[in-house]
């Protein structure tokens, strides 16, 4: 099951990175980071590694820049709760990070602080 999880978050990945790829054709493609970090690194908002994982599907101007902001936290707590129901799971769950990156984003339950041990990649 891991390989396909991993397997998803690259396709995903892939689909994110060729979004960001047509915004920076269009001359958007920014994001906003602290005033520190944007001064030390000037191209660093146009850059790949800096890009949200689950960006928003539209655009927004701010401060003259064409940028894209990521998901609205909602939508992500409405996946997580639907693939608990699609698998079972009866308890309340949220996402939360999971530390291990290759997997982003665990289950759990609203009862345990704890993440549990079934860790999933969102598919959007």
């Amino acid at each position: 099951m891991r390989g396909t999880l991993v397997e998803k978050q690259r396709s995903h990945l892939a689909t994110v990175k060729a979004q960001h790829d047509a915004d920076l054709a269009l001359g958007a493609g920014t994001v906003v980071l602290p005033e520190a970090l944007a001064r030390k690194y000037p191209s660093a908002p146009r850059e790949w590694n800096w890009q949200w994982v689950f960006p928003a599907t539209r655009t927004y101007l701010a401060t003259g820049e064409v940028r894209r902001h990521h998901l609205h936290e909602t939508l992500i707590q409405r996946a997580v709760r639907k693939a608990a129901i699609a698998a079972g799971i009866t308890k309340p769950v949220t996402p939360t990070p999971c530390g291990i990156p290759s997997l982003p984003t665990c289950w759990k339950t609203a009862t345990t602080s704890a993440p549990s041990k079934s860790c999933s990649a969102i598919a959007m």
